[in-house]
């Protein structure tokens, strides 16, 4: 017959067994299904037959512009937003290699020094004085893994600050690319609203002279200045724009807005680039924002796992060495102690804290899936429109440039009857507001090309 202290010893052995499987049974971490593009997949738009090769890190040289690369380069350099995101990326950095160091045994050194005075129980003092000093060393045995999730989490987590970074930089460039693009536009309106005062100034010297020689009425005069000072008008809302949009850049480069100054570029030259972006499993895991969504739900797997890992066992190993002596500073003769253990601890009961917070990295795990998907939609709905943007401009782009044709035509041919007597003034002024319109429509028309082209460039990631 076994003995009850056998018997005790076995049935705790069994428990003991027990706990351990129940709890590696809570640890394990079900794979969770990834939403996958289909390889056959294709854009709805296409604005060209076949990719063309760029630098993903500089496509703005694509634009073919000096200036635009220099003012980048400067953006690069000193953005505040761009410096603000870089200080979030090095704080991820430093919480990596924190969460690092714990592959490493912790190391402690002590010392104290203590002087006292008691009374005894006679009325007598009596003086106390003591030195120590101490180092120990202490190691968690990571039997189960859950330390190496939480390393895995941490790298993951650092991969998603690199992809908020990258994105912040794009982000950065697309701006400094629109806002240049939108002052070199307006410059140009600038300047087509001047050629355009300079042509109904001529106009009105025209119905001038036809007034004196008792051709044209007063009624046509006033007609006339009424357009040419309208015309006017228009010009110093365009300037204004020119100069906020300046500020505006200066504030993005990181320059005072007051000092900056940006020199005018022959709008026409700047290049707009043709780019077909492959399909899109091809293209869209090249943006930053897919990246950190799939590295922030790498980083929820893990911190799931290290969470289940906490109801198992945790074992630790420590080590120490410690010197005392009676003196005060000093350890001359000093008593020697060491000591080495092996601690374990198991988790029984905590009201359900550790179970709580378990199911809260699971239900984090499936918001950041849902929240990936969400952003594999998006980057599909905005490549795809801004493929669409970029055909849709670039055709409205031929019928302005039509357009135009026609009304210079129609300006030449208006002005010769109207000399001649054969159409009126208000036909005259009708030729003349078209034509200043095609002009401005089409410069609007080429800076929509160029942001078109921008926003497909960060559509794909750069």
């Amino acid at each position: 017959m076994k003995s009850p202290r056998m018997v005790s010893a076995g049935m705790f052995n069994r428990c003991a067994l027990g706990m351990l499987l129940l709890a590696a049974g809570c640890a394990r971490v079900e794979p969770i299904d990834r939403p996958e593009l289909d390889s056959a997949l294709t854009w709805n738009s296409v604005v060209a037959d076949e990719p063309h090769s760029m630098d993903v890190d500089k496509w703005w040289q694509r634009f073919e512009s000096p200036e635009l690369n220099g003012l980048l380069t400067l953006a690069l350099a000193q953005s505040p937003d761009l410096e603000e995101a870089e200080q979030r990326l090095r704080q991820a950095q430093w919480q990596l290699r924190s969460a690092g160091a714990t592959v490493f045994p912790s190391l402690t050194l002590g010392a104290s020094t203590r002087s006292g005075r008691s009374e005894n129980e006679n009325g007598n003092w009596q003086e106390s004085e003591s030195t120590s000093a101490n180092v120990g060393l202490s190691y968690e045995l990571d039997l189960w893994g859950r330390v190496a999730a939480e390393r895995t989490a941490a790298r993951a987590s650092f991969a998603a600050s690199e992809f908020d970074y990258r994105a912040a930089r794009l982000s950065l460039t697309g701006a400094v690319a629109n806002a240049w693009f939108e002052y070199q536009a307006l410059l140009a309106r600038v300047e087509i609203a001047r050629e355009n005062i300079a042509l109904s100034e001529e106009v009105m010297r025209v119905v001038n002279v036809r007034y004196q020689n008792g051709a044209a009425s007063a009624a046509d005069v006033a007609r006339q200045r009424t357009s040419l000072l309208s015309q006017k008008a228009q010009l110093p809302p365009l300037q204004f724009q020119a100069e906020q949009t300046r500020r505006a850049v200066a504030v993005l480069l990181g320059e005072w807005p007051q000092r900056l100054s940006l020199s005018e570029t022959a709008f026409q030259a700047i290049a707009i680039p043709e780019l077909a972006p492959g399909t899109p499993a091809q293209a869209l895991y090249q943006r930053p924002d897919i990246g950190a969504a799939e590295a922030r739900l790498q980083a929820a797997d893990a911190n799931v796992a290290a969470a289940r890992r906490a109801f198992l066992p945790e074992f630790s190993l420590s080590a120490g060495i410690s010197l005392a002596t009676d003196g005060l500073f000093s350890l001359s003769n000093a008593e020697e102690g060491r000591n080495v253990a092996l601690s374990l601890s198991q988790l029984l009961f905590d009201g359900g804290r550790t179970r709580a917070q378990t199911n809260v990295t699971e239900a984090r795990r499936l918001e950041l899936l849902a929240q990936y998907r969400q952003t594999l939609l998006t980057a599909l709905q905005e490549t795809d429109d801004a493929l669409g943007q970029v055909a849709l401009q670039r055709q409205q782009a031929v019928s302005d440039r039509a357009i135009l044709e026609q009304a210079e035509r129609t300006l030449r041919l208006t002005e010769v009857r109207y000399r001649e007597g054969s159409d009126d003034l208000l036909t005259l002024i009708d030729a003349q507001r078209s034509l200043f319109q095609a002009r401005d429509q089409l410069i609007q028309r080429r800076l929509n090309r160029l942001s078109a082209a921008v926003t497909l460039y960060q559509s794909i990631g750069g």
